[in-house]
């Protein structure tokens, strides 16, 4: 998608269930979500839900983004080809913390939390 598209200055990071009833070794069951067998990925999305880059969540077989710091992990690694470019990014509480808002706010991108007004 980078190598064809330039998205605008706002981004959206999340995760989403995409439907998987086959056997797989990181199926995640999430009780409260609509397909509660799947695969989880985290996306990287501009508001209007077009999907920039997206990880599929392995567990701990991904060693890249296990463990402690996860969440910042996933962000980072997400958004990597947006630093120093001056975007905005919306995210749930899940992902922000003090230590990656000083990080991204260094490398000129600013974290708002979803309930912010864009």
């Amino acid at each position: 998608m980078a190598d064809c598209y330039c998205p605008g200055r706002q981004l959206s990071l999340d995760e989403s269930m995409v439907l998987w009833r086959g056997r797989l070794l990181f199926r995640q069951y999430i009780k409260n979500k609509r397909h509660k067998y799947g695969l989880k990925l985290y996306m990287l999305t501009e508001p209007d839900g077009l999907i920039l880059k997206f990880r599929v969540y392995a567990g701990s077989k991904d060693v890249e983004v296990t463990g402690k710091g996860h969440a910042e992990k996933i962000v980072l690694h997400l958004l990597e080809d947006f630093l120093e470019k001056g975007h905005e990014v919306y995210m749930d509480n899940y992902y922000n913390s003090v230590g990656l808002a000083k990080n991204l706010w260094k490398r000129k991108l600013i974290a708002r939390e979803l309930s912010d007004p864009p």
